[in-house]
């Protein structure tokens, strides 16, 4: 089942919606020094949900937009410009300065700042709660699906490992899938689980990390990028998640909420470590070149989870109703 496409929020996603809906555009696909031009952050959310509903076109697509568009050459002129945007802006707001991975892994989450998890498991209410499963949805709704992509680029240890962690979430073994988890438990919170039904509530930094991983799994040249984000995730997953068993303890949610996010404290501690050894020292040894692709992966995601974590947190200090709060 699929999701109509969303409403556009600007005049980039109101090009690509238009193009998909009714085969016409609003002109051709913008130019990179176009898109400098009008001066897009790196989270902005009209950039990042055009591309990310031109990057659905490799997943389940959209009701309504038949599978020959995944191709069709003036979408691939418009997911190339914003593709080349996303990865030059990234590049601008975080640098190419060189490090060793694994010490730059344990860096970045030593980062102080704002917690989503933390607060929630402290004073979320059940609302702001629903309000961060909303904004899950573009990575958790396909959670592993990116990152699949780059597996046939890999090689060796590093292409086992990522192998052995993608059937963990999967589900190979077990009942379900962490994507089929994460929707069973959608469903306990009254969130319709249907694959990108709720994209229109979705920010810019919440589409940014499925964007982030696309960017890099569907071009060889960036295939770092791809273990890059997957090491900060994995070695950044077993804390929050125990946190979230605490907040939806605290709820009073359902089991099935609750091995969601337990499922991940349990797995999460296996794969940091393979994640480790793997992807932040095999790799760098076996592609010496993809090390700064590597550095960006990781330091985008951190990125990513800091600007949506003092987003989240801000705004319900300062207001007890979230912004999210519809839910059909």
């Amino acid at each position: 089942m699929t999701s109509p496409l969303p409403s556009a929020v600007g005049t980039l996603s109101d090009g690509v919606c238009s193009l998909l809906a009714n085969s016409v555009g609003g002109g051709p696909a913008p130019t990179l020094d176009e898109l400098w031009e009008m001066n897009p952050g790196p989270f902005d959310h009209d950039a990042h949900l055009a591309l990310y509903v031109l990057n659905e076109l490799h997943y389940t697509g959209w009701a309504g937009v038949d599978d020959a568009w995944e191709w069709d050459s003036t979408v691939v002129r418009w997911r190339t410009a914003l593709a080349e945007w996303f990865e030059h802006s990234l590049w601008a707001a975080l640098g190419s300065e060189l490090a060793d991975p694994a010490a730059e892994v344990r860096r970045l989450l030593t980062l102080d700042g704002p917690s989503t998890s933390l607060y929630l498991a402290e004073e979320g209410t059940l609302d702001q709660l629903v309000e961060s499963m909303i904004l899950r949805t573009p990575y958790h709704g396909k959670e592993a699906d990116p990152h699949t992509f780059v597996i046939p680029r890999l090689s060796g240890s590093v292409k086992r490992a990522l192998c052995d962690i993608q059937a963990g979430e999967y589900g190979v073994g077990h009942a379900r899938s962490h994507a089929e988890l994460f929707a069973d438990a959608l469903v306990d919170l009254g969130i319709d689980p249907t694959p990108n039904a709720h994209i229109d509530l979705c920010t810019g930094p919440s589409l940014a990390t499925s964007n982030l991983v696309s960017l890099g799994a569907l071009r060889r040249r960036l295939r770092g990028v791809v273990l890059g984000q997957l090491s900060l995730f994995e070695m950044d997953s077993v804390v929050p998640n125990g946190r979230m068993v605490e907040c939806v303890d605290r709820l009073g949610c359902s089991d099935r909420v609750r091995w969601f996010f337990q499922v991940h404290v349990m797995a999460d501690a296996e794969h940091e470590v393979q994640a480790e050894r793997a992807f932040l020292i095999d790799y760098p040894q076996q592609e010496p070149v993809q090390v700064d692709n590597l550095l960006l992966g990781m330091r985008a995601q951190s990125l990513i989870d800091s600007h949506l974590a003092a987003d989240l947190t801000a705004r319900w200090s300062a207001s007890s109703r979230p912004a999210v709060s519809a839910v059909g």
